[in-house]
């Protein structure tokens, strides 16, 4: 199986993806064009240099430069420019050493620059890479005639640092549009899957109990899915009232015949003579006893699978009551078949509950004592206890007990740790019944015999309600 994968990141990843890779389609442009128009600038400033480097041997008759020019080639964007100027003869008139050279090829094709032409190139100066424009300008001073070769050059770290800081703040610029970006995605996904969120928490209250439609506006995109997932509840629906109606009717009709049976192997008990005959009606009776028991408690664990969890709304009882009740319909039939029952009542134990079915977990914990204790003169003690959160109901017995290893077992249908004349159903039921109660059917770890618990949650009484003693006594119920 796949892990599940975030519709949010999912729809982030199609939505940034794409405006990641123009980001860094805009961020390269960005840098070739900035290298470019730096490029340009600087070359135009060189230019402009050794312009006014000639006007001013031009003006001023090869003397001194001018402040003016002097200052621009200090003050310069980009730093200090170079200059050097070698008159008609090639002699040396003014600036500089001699200017780096172009380590391509000598004599280069001019190229223009604004309405002048000039030789521009890479070169090294004093170690250093920089960048240089050669100009050609003729002059006719009297006491010289012919071209000036001017050069001017300034160290390329300058412009390199100017077209830096451009892209850096390209780069931030960017990376500032990719976080907000992305943080209104986020957000803004968050608002749009809202609806999502409200029709999980709607079908999270459908149930066994409410299988009705989701019927809540939802958006257009998960109209099919609300729809298909509507017919499924309606399946569903339909399957358990077709299933209740079975048992409905299967309880009906078992019953009446399985009565009909019993009623008909009390008469013939009375009617038989020979001690074959009672030995077979005997076992008939015992068989039609074991199939009444079988079927009714078929039937109350589906009842108890569907019921679910216990309402809010159930009464309270006291749990002492409750088995006290069990304990005086059950306790006639096994003392007379020989076992010893008693009842330790404990302090006032309040739960929420559905009475009836409370009282089936103890009659099936006393059932399975007698089913499974191994003894003819099996001792069962029945209990109630307290803590600060729990009412919990005990049933006890010095049987043959339970090893740990079978105790899963135990709880599973139809199961039998030792094949004994139970339907297997019993804990299965006590079981279920105590989960929809939001409690736990437990086996106890004991030196000897068996004891399983029912724990409840607790409901205190009120200050005021003093009905009930909360001393323990033990009510015990002599053998016959």
């Amino acid at each position: 199986m796949r892990p599940a994968v975030s519709l949010r990141s999912r729809l982030l990843l199609v939505m940034l993806a794409p405006l990641l890779c123009i980001s860094l389609a805009l961020g390269t442009w960005r840098v070739i064009e900035t290298n470019r128009i730096t490029a340009d600038l600087f070359d135009r400033t060189l230019l402009s240099a050794g312009l006014s480097i000639a006007r001013d041997f031009g003006v001023r008759e090869g003397e001194a430069l001018s402040t003016d020019t002097l200052q621009l080639l200090r003050e310069t964007s980009g730093g200090r420019i170079f200059y050097h100027v070698k008159g008609p003869d090639g002699s040396f008139v003014t600036g500089y050493a001699t200017p780096p050279v172009n380590p391509t090829r000598a004599g280069a094709q001019p190229q223009p620059i604004l309405s002048e032409t000039a030789n521009i190139y890479s070169g090294i100066y004093r170690g250093a890479p920089v960048r240089v424009v050669r100009l050609t300008e003729t002059v006719d001073m009297g006491w010289v005639q012919g071209d000036l070769v001017i050069s001017v050059w300034q160290d390329l770290s300058a412009r390199n640092s100017f077209a830096w800081q451009i892209v850096r703040q390209t780069i931030i610029i960017l990376a500032l549009l990719l976080l907000t970006v992305l943080g209104l995605t986020w957000f803004g996904l968050r608002l749009a899957l809202r609806p999502l969120t409200d029709l999980e928490a709607a079908i999270a209250q459908r149930g066994a109990k409410d299988l009705s439609p989701i019927k809540r506006s939802v958006p257009v995109e998960v109209t099919g899915i609300v729809a298909t997932f509507n017919q499924l509840l309606d399946r569903i629906s339909r399957r358990i009232s077709s299933k209740d109606e079975f048992i409905s009717n299967a309880a009906h009709q078992l019953r009446n015949p399985i009565a009909g049976v019993l009623s008909l192997t009390q008469s013939l008990e009375r009617q038989v003579h020979t001690d074959q005959q009672r030995e077979r009606v005997a076992a008939l009776m015992a068989a039609s006893q074991h199939l009444s028991r079988l079927s009714n408690q078929l039937l109350s664990f589906e009842r108890n699978r569907e019921l679910g969890q216990l309402s809010d709304t159930a009464e309270v009882q006291d749990l002492n009551v409750l088995a006290l009740e069990v304990i005086e319909r059950a306790a006639p039939d096994l003392l007379r078949k020989g076992f010893e029952v008693s009842f330790e009542k404990g302090p006032e134990a309040l739960i929420k509950c559905q009475p009836i079915l409370v009282q089936e977990i103890l009659q099936n914990l006393i059932d399975n004592a007698v089913q499974h204790g191994g003894k003819p003169d099996l001792n069962i003690i029945i209990s109630v206890e307290c803590t600060a959160t729990e009412a919990i109901l005990r049933v006890r017995d010095d049987g043959v007990g339970m090893r740990p290893k079978d105790r899963l077992q135990a709880f599973a249908r139809f199961s039998q740790v030792r094949p004994g004349a139970g339907s297997g159903l019993g804990l299965a039921i006590a079981d279920k019944i105590c989960t929809n109660h939001r409690g736990a059917l437990q086996i106890d770890d004991v030196p000897a015999g068996t004891s399983i618990a029912a724990h409840f949650p607790r409901v205190h009484a009120q200050p005021a309600d003093s009905k009930t003693g909360a001393s323990d006594r033990e009510c015990a119920l002599p053998a016959e």
